[in-house]
């Protein structure tokens, strides 16, 4: 779960979690996306970490699922919408060149069996995020 969580936080937790928040009657008091970007630097990595905790609770008292912060996040959204416009289907063999955090890997992965995701990453901390992202696929099956 703790790999889930990590992998989600961010701004798929800021679109996502208020939508979630309401349908299970969750008082949310976080302030809305488009007022985090006149933050500094500070107050939105304490921003994100309030996100994250909301995430936890989300997922831990209202069993929500990861897949239910991606399909009601913008970004997910956008993602399963541009790979169904692709006419993708299961036989397909999908090479994302440039695939960033996966989140379009993901969504070409619900349509076809094979898919890899390839990026150059500068190192920081991004070992780390594709062993949550790992851990984030085998619960989904993908």
């Amino acid at each position: 779960m703790a790999d889930q969580i990590r992998f989600l936080a961010g701004w798929m937790a800021v679109q996502a979690v208020p939508k979630l928040a309401e349908k299970v009657g969750l008082p949310l008091n976080l302030p809305a996306e488009h007022m985090i970007y006149g933050m500094s630097m500070d107050e939105i990595q304490k921003t994100l970490k309030d996100y994250e905790g909301v995430l936890k609770k989300l997922m831990n008292e209202h069993n929500l699922s990861w897949w239910d912060i991606y399909t009601n996040s913008d970004v997910g959204k956008e993602r399963l919408a541009l790979a169904e416009k692709m006419r993708i289907d299961e036989g397909d063999a999908v090479l994302d060149v440039g695939c960033w955090r996966g989140y379009f890997t993901i969504a070409l992965a619900t349509l076809c069996n094979t898919v890899c995701g390839l990026d150059l990453m500068n190192g920081f901390g991004r070992r780390d995020w594709w062993i949550n992202f790992r851990a984030a696929m085998k619960v989904l099956g993908i």
